[in-house]
């Protein structure tokens, strides 16, 4: 059997000290293999036990196939150590097979199962109370789901009662929110809205008190608009797109004067003079915005830049000339980057005649600088009443949820993450834990939620090894946080907190395939749009020899295998989610 050669990058991660490591791994990169030999080698030091590891995977099927991965390595390395006659690593290697049986290697829901199963008594609130019957079980996806509506059903059915038998300023506020978000039938995009709401709150630890810091925030930014951080991440939108017009602004300008160049007939209302003289004043506003921006830069405390760049943008006005077929290339180039490159800033600043122009837009179509900031918080001041009421009743039907739970001795799914970060904080399974599980290694780290993050550093702070890449999270919907990944791997490369390792090379593909794909992904994946920049690091490299470099590539697109394809990922997390229920 032939040994595999790892690279010169694998062995980095397969060597690197204990800590917290996050390895970027493309696909094909050989991510499982390395964290599977990386495991070997500290058991083959002695440095770690298996059965004081905890593994966690994605799926069940991930999960039995690491063990197997596992077990197949350290037979391997036992049966080698007594060829070479090294019998106390054979003897070592022997005993890490025998507890092999007894080591963590799960799905976190799994593992969260296992806590809560284990520690019970340490389920508790905040004022020690019990969350939890010793004698639970698990509700399925579909039941859960069930009772959650027959919750959210009580909680409206009080809430129309309270309106109707108690009017005043509080029922006021609750029948507005009904009007805004409801149609003239049902009150069923309500009912959705609070029920999402709900959902997302769920993936996020100690989510009440979220919500009052939340709501805190936002009462601030109701008084104070300008001082928000609301209003910068405009700002910051505002410079993506300003940046894209300035970036053609002097090669339009050179194309102003060719003589070629002829916007308008002489019969037509508005003149080639007129053009001109529009799109001359369109570059000397986007410059002046670019000074308004560059002055806040640099002095955002002196600077109010919410309402010099309103000011400055009710004076941009947008006409399209007429392009026809017949029309010479120096009109028809001209046109189509103005279009192209302008579209997204006349927008977004709402600038007159702009509207048409949100079909052309690259990044999201947005028409956000509508109104002065006084006429902003006025506006969301209005709206801050509603916006509370909105988020009473997501925490009442959380109540009533887990009251119609706890009746009937139920938990779901989303409980065994929320229970389990209750007994790590607690004396007795926290201190177990720290003290059991010296080392974390978890798969498909982009795809990890807010509380499962909770839950990871609440085991193993300090020694946690993490495996993915974010260019395959596809688990948003199900409220997967990639920015998790993405700050770390900005923080590791700096030296903050642990150390960032990236395995690029793909060894599954041919050279003709990747390079197409990175041509691709390099237009499409920018940091701008997606939170990476696909040419900085994250582009896919040649790992097999004797890869074909030539070669037409082409893309097949099968819509239905592939919905088919995500589909089962779906189905086979929450089967890995049911094998976990209690018998």
């Amino acid at each position: 059997m032939s040994k595999v050669v790892f690279t010169a990058e694998q062995l980095q991660v397969i060597e690197a000290p204990p800590g917290n490591l996050l390895v970027s791994a493309a696909a094909g990169s050989g991510k499982t293999a390395v964290m599977t030999e990386r495991l070997l080698e500290r058991l083959i030091r002695g440095e770690v036990s298996v059965d004081h590891v905890l593994i966690l995977t994605f799926t069940n099927a991930a999960s039995e196939s690491m063990e197997k991965r596992i077990r197949k390595r350290l037979t391997e390395a036992m049966e080698e150590a007594r060829q070479d006659g090294r019998t106390e690593v054979a003897d070592r290697l022997r005993e890490q097979l025998l507890l092999l049986s007894r080591a963590h290697i799960s799905t976190i829901h799994a593992f969260c199962l296992w806590l809560i199963q284990n520690f019970p008594h340490e389920v508790v609130d905040a004022a020690a109370e019990p969350l939890l019957e010793a004698d639970f079980s698990t509700l399925d996806p579909e039941a859960a789901e069930q009772l959650r509506q027959e919750a959210l059903a009580a909680v409206m059915d009080r809430a129309y009662t309270d309106a109707e038998e108690q009017p005043g300023e509080q029922a006021d506020v609750f029948l507005s929110l009904v009007d805004n978000y409801s149609s003239a039938r049902s009150d069923q995009q309500l009912r959705k809205l609070v029920l999402n709401l709900h959902n997302y709150l769920r993936s996020l630890p100690d989510y009440a008190q979220v919500v009052s810091k939340k709501l805190t925030e936002l009462e601030e930014t109701c008084r104070n608009f300008s001082a928000s951080p609301h209003m910068r991440y405009l700002v910051q939108g505002l410079r993506l797109r300003l940046d894209r017009a300035l970036a053609v602004v002097p090669e339009l300008c050179r194309r102003l004067e060719d003589p070629l160049l002829q916007f308008a007939g002489k019969t037509a209302q508005t003149t080639h003079e007129d053009f001109a003289a529009l799109f001359q004043s369109l570059f000397q506003t986007c410059q002046a915005m670019d000074g308004v921006l560059e002055r806040w830069e640099a002095e955002p405390q002196k600077v109010a830049v919410w309402d010099e760049i309103y000011s400055l943008a009710r004076g941009m006005e947008w006409k399209k000339p007429r392009v026809m077929k017949t029309d010479s290339d120096a009109k028809q180039t001209f046109v189509e980057l103005l279009v192209k490159s302008f579209s997204d800033l006349l927008y977004y600043v709402d600038a007159s005649g702009a509207n048409p122009l949100g079909k052309q837009c690259i990044y999201p179509a947005q028409r956000v600088w509508t109104a002065p900031a006084e006429e902003i918080e006025e506006a969301h001041l209005g709206t801050l009443p509603l916006i509370k009421r909105l988020f009473g009743l997501v925490l009442e039907l959380d109540e009533e949820y887990a009251r119609r739970k706890g009746q009937r001795k139920r938990i779901d799914f989303a409980d065994y993450e929320h229970f389990a970060l209750a007994v790590l904080r607690r004396p007795d399974g926290g201190d177990f834990c720290r003290s059991q599980f010296r080392e974390v290694y978890t798969d498909e780290y982009q795809d990890t939620s807010s509380i499962q993050e909770s839950i990871l550093q609440a085991v193993c702070p300090d020694k946690l090894f993490m495996v993915g890449d974010v260019k395959q999270s596809i688990y948003r919907f199900r409220n997967a946080r990639p920015e998790t990944f993405l700050q770390k791997s900005a923080d590791f490369k700096d030296a903050k907190g642990g150390r960032y390792f990236g395995l690029n090379r793909n060894f599954r593909s041919e050279a003709g395939i990747l390079q197409a794909i990175n041509e691709v992904f390099q237009r499409v994946m920018a940091r701008d749009f997606s939170g990476i920049a696909y040419a900085d690091g994250h582009a896919m490299e040649v790992g097999r020899a004797g890869s074909r470099t030539r070669g037409r590539v082409e893309l097949w697109i099968n819509l239905e295998a592939e919905s088919a394809n995500l589909a089962e990922n779906v189905t086979e997390t929450e089967a890995a989610a049911r094998d976990c229920l209690p018998p």
